[in-house]
């Protein structure tokens, strides 16, 4: 083979390995929005550690009657109680800090009131969704986990 070809072959071989490469590989997974897709970008954002988005997408799941909402209902009202609960301690936090530090106490004042704010939004929450979990049981004799 001419020196000409060879590189003309090394040059457009890996693109065209490249190019073969993006073609589908496999099923598609479910529809953005979907109860399903919503179950798995909760567990994602789980595991990233965002609690914020999890409890969200687990809402909305909750939201509409399929066959995700009561494994997403039990999943939220865990989530929600820890969550009310962790804001709750960290304001309480703060304000014992607040009392111990009367020099920067007027700066401890911003973090309590938001994780008070967090803790009432996230109590609210749960209970709502302990109303829609008690109406998706119905009177099932054991809880989806």
């Amino acid at each position: 083979m001419p020196t000409q070809a060879k590189r003309l072959v090394l040059a457009v071989l890996p693109a065209a390995l490249a190019l073969a490469g993006c073609g589908e590989s496999g099923p598609a997974g479910p529809a953005v929005d979907t109860p399903e897709w919503l179950w798995l970008a909760a567990v994602d954002n789980y595991a990233a550690g965002d609690f914020e988005k999890t409890q969200d997408q687990l809402g909305d799941i909750v939201k509409s009657d399929n066959p995700w909402r009561t494994r997403a209902a039990v999943w939220r009202v865990t989530m929600l109680a820890g969550m009310a609960r962790a804001s709750g301690e960290l304001a309480d936090a703060y304000e014992s800090g607040a009392k111990k530090n009367q020099a920067r106490a007027a700066s401890f004042q911003n973090p309590i009131q938001q994780y008070r704010r967090d803790a009432r939004r996230h109590t609210i929450a749960l209970a709502e969704t302990v109303g829609t979990l008690k109406k998706s049981l119905g009177d099932a004799e054991t809880v989806p986990l």
